[in-house]
Formats: C-alpha cells, sequence, structure tokens
C-alpha cells in the first residue's frame, strides 16, 4: 500500500458516515479514476482482516469496522504518525487556495479543520499564507460573518491560478500511478498532474486541440510554453464553467493586433474547447488565448537556418537587443561570442515572444532556476545587470526569462571551448569505465577522449597533447590536471568538468582585479557585518553610501523596491542589489561580508557586492563587471572576501596611488 492510498485508508478510518468519492479525490488531490483504483487496492488487502468498504451510489463510500479493527488498521498500516495521517502543510494550503480561487465560494475555519484533521489554529496559519499569496496577485481575503472568500477581478485569478498550478508541478511528491496508453508531448507527471489539479478526464483530447492548431499556426510550440498554453486553457474552461469571464476591457485589442494565422489558430482552439465541454467561448475568451498564444516561443530547429541570415528573419527592434545584450554580456566576461550563430537565433527565438510576455505580464515559470543559479551564478549576474541596462527598465526583469538567456550564453561558453583531449582512469573495470565515458560523450560533447586506462598505464602516456585526466581514484605526480568524479558520473561532475573547463579557457593564471579596485572606496568594505535580515543588510549599506556622497537619498528605497520585483541573490551565498541609476552620484561597489549568513529571499547570503554603477561610462561599467564576474565565478575568492578581509585589502582593494 502506498503513502497515497494510506492516506485514503486513515481518512476511511476517521470518518463514522459516509463520504462522497468526489470529497475524497479533492483532498487528495486526483482523480476520481484514481481514487477508484485505490479503493479496489485497499480493500482487496483489509478484507484479509474480515473488514470491508461499502458503496453505496448517491450516497458514498464508508468502512465497515468496528472501533477496535479501525485502531488495528492504524497500527497495522503505521497510520499514528503526522505526517501520514494528514496532508503536508504545503500541499494543504494549495487545496485551500485551489478551492477559494476555482470557486469564488465561502468556506470556514470549521469545515477545513473538519476536512484535513488539523487544528483550527493550523487553518488561521494557512489563511495567513493564503492572504500573502493572493495579495501578489491584487486579490484580497475576505473574512467575516459570511465566512472566507477571495475577491478580485478575473484577470488576476486567472494569474494566481495558474501559478498555483506551475508551484504544484514543482511540487516534489508521491506521483500517480501512470497509465501510458495514450500519447501526450508532456512528461507523465506532469500530465497526471495537471489532470488532477483540475479534475479534468480528457486532458489528452485538449492536447489533440493544441496539436491542431499548430498546424494552422505553421509551427511547433516549444515545451514550455506548451504546458503554460494547456495550463491558462484549463484555467479558462474551470472559470466558464462557473460563468466568470474575461470582459472586453481585460483583453482590448489583443486579437486585431495578432497575426492572421495566430488569430485563427486562436479561434480553433475556442470552437473546439467550445464543442468538447459543451460551454459558450464569447470573443473576450478567444482574445485570451490569442494573448498567450502571442506569447509561446517556437521550438527551435537550427537546421534549418543560414547563421548569415537568421537577423533577417525578426524586427529590427528585436535584432538590436540581441546583439546589444550579446556585446554587453560579453564585454562583462571577457569572452567573445559574438560570432555563435546558435546563440544569436536562439536568443532572437526567445525574446520576441519573451518582449511580448513582458507586455501582457505573462510569466512562464522556469523549473531550472534554483540550479542555473547554484551553478552558473557569475553568469546570472551579468545578464540579469545587462537585462537592466540594456532595457533601460521598460521590461519587468523577470528571473525565470534571466535564467532561460544564461542556459542560451552557457551552451555557447561551452562550443567557445573546444575540444578538450582527456584520458579516463578507472580502476572498477570496464563497465563503469564505459559507463562514465557514455555520460561525459552525452553531456560534454567537447571532449575528445583519447583513452581509457589503468592507474599503472598513466606513467607510460605521452601527455604532450593531453589536456586534463577525468579519474574515479587520486593521482599524483602527473603533468597535467586532474579532475576527480564519482564511478556513477552525477550531474554535480558533469558541471564540475564544464565549469573547469571554461575557466581553463580563460587562462587566468592570477586573478587581478584592477578595475574592481579602482572604482572601489576601501571605506565601503564591510567585512563581518553583523545583521540579522536582508532589509537590515541594505538599508546599513545605503545609508553609509548616501553619508559618503555616492547616492541621493531615494537610493535606499530604490535599492528595497527592486528587491521587492526581483531577489539579488544570484547562489553561492552571493548577493548583488543595485538600485535606480537617476539616484547615483558617484560610481563605487560597496562590498559587505557577514559575520552569520542571512536568508535573501529564499537563499542565504553571506557576501554582497552593492553596485553603484550608472553606466554612464561603458568601458568603466564593463571592466568593473568583468572582474566581479571573476570573482563570482570563483569558489576560492568567494571564501576570500567573505573570510579574510585583510587579504583582499592587501591584494584585491589597494589604496589608490
Amino acid at each position: 500500500m502506498n503513502l497515497r492510498q494510506k492516506r485514503l485508508l486513515n481518512i476511511l478510518i476517521k470518518k463514522t458516515s459516509y463520504v462522497n468519492s468526489k470529497d475524497l479525490a479533492s483532498s487528495l488531490n486526483v482523480s476520481l479514476r484514481t481514487i477508484h483504483s485505490d479503493l479496489e487496492t485497499i480493500g482487496s488487502q483489509i478484507a484479509e482482516k474480515n473488514i470491508k468498504i461499502i458503496k453505496k451510489p448517491g450516497i458514498g463510500i464508508m468502512l465497515a469496522a468496528s472501533p477496535i479493527q479501525r485502531q488495528a488498521l492504524l497500527v497495522n498500516y503505521d497510520l499514528g504518525s503526522e505526517n501520514t495521517n494528514m496532508l503536508s502543510t504545503k500541499i494543504r494550503r494549495m487545496k485551500i487556495l485551489s478551492r477559494l480561487l476555482y470557486r469564488r465560494e465561502n468556506t470556514s475555519l470549521n469545515i477545513l479543520s473538519d476536512e484535513f484533521l488539523v487544528s483550527k489554529t493550523s487553518i488561521v496559519n494557512d489563511f495567513g499564507y493564503v492572504e500573502d499569496y493572493v495579495t501578489k496577485f491584487n486579490l484580497t481575503l475576505v473574512r467575516d460573518n459570511k465566512g472566507t472568500r477571495i475577491v478580485g477581478e478575473e484577470p488576476d485569478f486567472r494569474k494566481a491560478l495558474s501559478d498555483l498550478a506551475n508551484e504544484f508541478l514543482k511540487l516534489e511528491i508521491e506521483d500517480f500511478t501512470f497509465d501510458n496508453d495514450f500519447n501526450t508531448r508532456l512528461d507523465l507527471s506532469t500530465y497526471y498532474r495537471l489532470e488532477n489539479i483540475f479534475e479534468i478526464d480528457n486532458l489528452h483530447d485538449v492536447e489533440a486541440i493544441i496539436f491542431q492548431s499548430e498546424q494552422i499556426l505553421g509551427y511547433k510550440i516549444n515545451y514550455l510554453s506548451y504546458v503554460n498554453l494547456i495550463t491558462h486553457i484549463l484555467v479558462l474552461i474551470k472559470r466558464i464553467k462557473i460563468s466568470n469571464y474575461m470582459n472586453d476591457a481585460d483583453i482590448s485589442q489583443i486579437y486585431d493586433k495578432a497575426e492572421k494565422n495566430v488569430r485563427m489558430a486562436a479561434k480553433f482552439i475556442a470552437a473546439k474547447i467550445s464543442e468538447l465541454f459543451a460551454m459558450d467561448i464569447p470573443d473576450s475568451e478567444v482574445s485570451y488565448i490569442t494573448q498567450y498564444l502571442i506569447c509561446s516561443g517556437i521550438q527551435s530547429n537550427l537546421t534549418h537556418h543560414d547563421g548569415a541570415n537568421i537577423p533577417k528573419e525578426y524586427d529590427q527592434t528585436t535584432n538590436e537587443l540581441v546583439l546589444k545584450t550579446v556585446k554587453y554580456v560579453c564585454d562583462s566576461i571577457g569572452i567573445d561570442l559574438s560570432d555563435d550563430s546558435e546563440l544569436i537565433y536562439c536568443l532572437l527565438s526567445h525574446y520576441k515572444p519573451m518582449l511580448q510576455r513582458a507586455k501582457y505580464h505573462i510569466r512562464i515559470a522556469n523549473p531550472l532556476l534554483n540550479e542555473i543559479k547554484a551553478q552558473y551564478g557569475a553568469l546570472y549576474s551579468v545578464i540579469c545587470l545587462s537585462f537592466e541596462h540594456i532595457f533601460e527598465n521598460k521590461v519587468e526583469t523577470n528571473e525565470d526569462e534571466i535564467g532561460f538567456i544564461t542556459i542560451h550564453f552557457q551552451a555557447a561558453l561551452e562550443r567557445k571551448i573546444g575540444k578538450k583531449n582527456i584520458y579516463v582512469v578507472c580502476p572498477e573495470g570496464i563497465g563503469f569505465s564505459r559507463l562514465i565515458v557514455s555520460r561525459i560523450l552525452r553531456y560534454i560533447p567537447s571532449v575528445n577522449i583519447l583513452g581509457i586506462v589503468s592507474r599503472n598505464q598513466i606513467d607510460s602516456l605521452d601527455m604532450k597533447d593531453v589536456d586534463f585526466i577525468i579519474a574515479t581514484i587520486p593521482i599524483e605526480n602527473v603533468p597535467v590536471p586532474v579532475m576527480i568524479v564519482s564511478s556513477f558520473i552525477s550531474q554535480y561532475d558533469i558541471n564540475a568538468i564544464n565549469d573547469y573547463m571554461i575557466s581553463s579557457y580563460s587562462s587566468l593564471d592570477t586573478i587581478s582585479l584592477g578595475s574592481l579596485a579602482k572604482v572601489s572606496d576601501r571605506s565601503l568594505f564591510f567585512p563581518a557585518l553583523d545583521c540579522s535580515s536582508k532589509e537590515d543588510v541594505l538599508r546599513y549599506m545605503t545609508r553609509i553610501l548616501f553619508e559618503r556622497g555616492y547616492v541621493s537619498a531615494e537610493y535606499e528605497q530604490s535599492v528595497i523596491d527592486r528587491e521587492n520585483i526581483l531577489s539579488t541573490d544570484i547562489g553561492h551565498l552571493i548577493a548583488i542589489p543595485h538600485g535606480k541609476c537617476d539616484y547615483i552620484l558617484k560610481n563605487t561597489i560597496a562590498i559587505a561580508s557577514l559575520k552569520e549568513p542571512v536568508i535573501w529571499n529564499k537563499n542565504p547570503v553571506a557576501l554582497i557586492f552593492m553596485i553603484v554603477m550608472n553606466m554612464d561610462d561603458p568601458i568603466e561599467t564593463k571592466a568593473v563587471l568583468n572582474d566581479l564576474y571573476k570573482v563570482i565565478d570563483s569558489p576560492e575568492l568567494i571564501d576570500v572576501f567573505i573570510n579574510d578581509p585583510g587579504y583582499v585589502l592587501a591584494n584585491y582593494l589597494k589604496e589608490k596611488e
């Protein structure tokens, strides 16, 4: 019996009256089909104990068991712990949110406390979470003598619902029993989660409609946009079923501005959804579908593109923004990628729908954002700053989009490296050796494996053209670098190899931070700062900047406002806060290390670079950013900045002559 089935059994044990199967499905966030399947499994197991599940059509389901038998089931199936006999706090809160957002129904402490088998105090805390969540979408949680409900405008309800669905898709929970008897472009986990979130049994029919609409569009929508589009169509279906419509004022003129094939595809989707679900879809909802089609990215197919002619396929504005981004990033990291036609095309393909998403305030969740920040924080930080300079705050900065663009640049960096000659040393046997080689070639195609050798063979090999060795054991006294990996070569190992190859390309025998030293003020270096929160750090640093004449009084609030829009933590214990250029009087970089890390958004931060650069001198700005990139990209330097301020002052922030 799996965890979900134990939860279902626990609910039945606690209930001494009939319970509706739909309520069970809602409580566990699964479909009716899953509930009936689980009841069969549970029934067959508890039959051995002479206990039955009674099913009465139109009435419900009940466990036919005495109090003693119920207690025995709790013991036998280990249902006594809190983790098993109730939904996790996060899932419970998402279920409460889902109910309030889908139906705009009133609920109460008593109802929710009884349903989720938790105390009223827990539900009060849940309401606090719900209130914070919906406030982000301009919605209001109302609690009065009529009950608890959410009020607001329809577009805001839909944005909140879509965001909630994305949050659920990211949860690490036990997945459903898969029945892959049909074709789907979604991965099976996403398919079944969407099916259960939206309580829909014919998701495959919706997918078929999208597939047909792509024939009208003339292109295939990329995967993340595909998931986003389906999510919003399911939100549309859910809301229209309870007579909540978008009005013309909400989606003004979007349909008329769209290209002909997009308008045709939107009308087709609306007509087919109307037919499938027996509902009327007004013109305002066709515009809603149009909006999400416009904002969908196209699946790239580089084989059909001539690198020299790629820019001609896009409008001048998009071309210029992409080229500015590439120049800014390349200047900042000190590596020229301007001749990489694949990078240019990928950015053009991403920027066009990204600009539309920014215009309509649509967000596509980046499922790998945390990993991107953790592995490529330096590159992420440069792209984050490039956005604000290039788009001049006309496009709302979005960490999900920055994460996507970081991946495109990281791929270009890895292509730039060129082939590296390596030997693989693995004493575990031919099977493990082949596994390691297979994974290396699959994930790091820019290597040329000269051979798989044993430790004893190393000394007899000619190392003249060898760049480095990958080994599962320590190797000493060899003339080339050695990368130690695990026998199963994990994703961490792959990332470490890539990072090493990129750092070796830079050929930095000694790291010089001359530009950073030139713009820095030693009095703005705050080692071992004793602060208890992000806000304390920001207010302290901006106050000193103001007192020293680097910024005006308004700068402090602009830094805090920017943090509320986009948290500036970039992984590796680092944050790069910055404010509006309008309030900068003199360029500088203020640096603080913390006595103890503080939580910055969701991640710990111990090293802060407050970037006070107004971009008036692009050459100076990019030189400083290049130095920052070196620091952020070097774990050794990060450790020095946090733990050895004397060394930093003596070697990197020397007194100006």
